[in-house]
């Protein structure tokens, strides 16, 4: 089986590297392009990746893939340093799960997404934890019913909104077993509902990783640079002091208020037209209710 999966990670390497702009622009993220993409044209134009940003917005979908497939031409041979993984949406979870199912090493697979990035492909890896995330091949240790458990419970961890990586990590080191072994256990918890039971067992891993000045890297959680970048400028701090008050609030179980503080931040940047409009609705509706509303009758004494 190890074999396979192998075979399947060189098939996807040999995919990028073969045909590597015939995915130029299969990204699936929710945007047309990506912040790497930006990246790639800032560094092709010699611009700011806010200008590069700026300007993906406002040119023709043609003009800007022919710029794109010029750019990585250009920069390929170059050491860009640029579509790095812990700039991407993809989550330390996701390398794992990649890694555990490909039979390959996290850094490998860092790579791999990096360069899939790069190249604007980065939808095959998408399809590729799609697959691994409902089952298919999604192997986890032990056999039949224990390792449909398992699956079932790391799923659990992998689709929960209030627990990351770090989490596990830091379980796993306290109680010394493998952060698989921990995010299943994280996962059992959910699946049971005793939250409250796993937040006692996390306080206490918590706890210990201070003592031992352990904490969350901003890496290990599930927000994005461009999350990092949204909060620097509603903290009015830099990028880099985001992203380290983000690894700080993920170390003490802070998720939420995170996500928290990003809704606050789009909420602030949302265009005044937008409160403005909303007012307008409001008084609309108090005018066509006034209108509806029948008038008393009058007394005919």
């Amino acid at each position: 089986m190890k074999k396979i999966r192998q075979r399947l990670f060189v098939a996807l390497t040999a995919l990028q590297l073969v045909g590597a702009p015939a995915f130029a622009f299969a990204d699936s993220g929710t945007a047309a392009y990506t912040y790497c993409d930006a990246q790639v044209l800032a560094k092709h134009w010699k611009k700011s990746v806010k200008e590069a940003k700026a300007k993906l917005a406002e040119t023709d979908r043609a003009a800007v893939e022919k710029a794109l497939n010029d750019a990585r031409g250009t920069i390929n041979n170059e050491k860009r340093e640029i579509c790095l993984f812990h700039e991407s949406r993809f989550s330390y979870d996701d390398a794992e799960a990649l890694a555990s199912a490909w039979g390959i090493g996290v850094s490998e697979v860092k790579a791999t997404i990096e360069s899939k990035l790069f190249w604007g492909s980065s939808s095959i890896i998408d399809d590729e934890l799609a697959r691994i995330r409902s089952g298919e091949g999604f192997e986890g240790e032990g056999e039949g019913a224990e390792n449909d458990v398992n699956e079932a419970a790391a799923n659990a961890f992998f689709e929960s909104k209030d627990y990351n990586y770090c989490d596990a990590r830091l379980l796993a080191a306290h109680w010394q077993i493998a952060t698989w072994d921990a995010k299943v256990t994280i996962g059992q918890k959910i699946i049971w509902d005793s939250t409250q039971g796993l937040e006692v067992m996390l306080g206490e891993a918590r706890e210990a990783a201070a003592s031992r000045q352990d904490k969350c890297e901003f890496y290990e959680g599930p927000f994005t640079f461009e999350d990092a970048q949204l909060l620097a400028k509603s903290w009015d701090i830099s990028v880099a002091e985001a992203k380290a008050t983000i690894g700080n609030k993920l170390t003490w179980g802070g998720n939420k208020a995170v996500r928290s503080a990003l809704d606050y931040a789009r909420e602030s940047t949302k265009p005044e037209k937008t409160k403005v409009d909303k007012t307008k609705k409001v008084e609309k509706a108090k005018k066509i209710e006034k209108k509806n509303t029948p008038k008393p009758k009058t007394s005919t004494f």
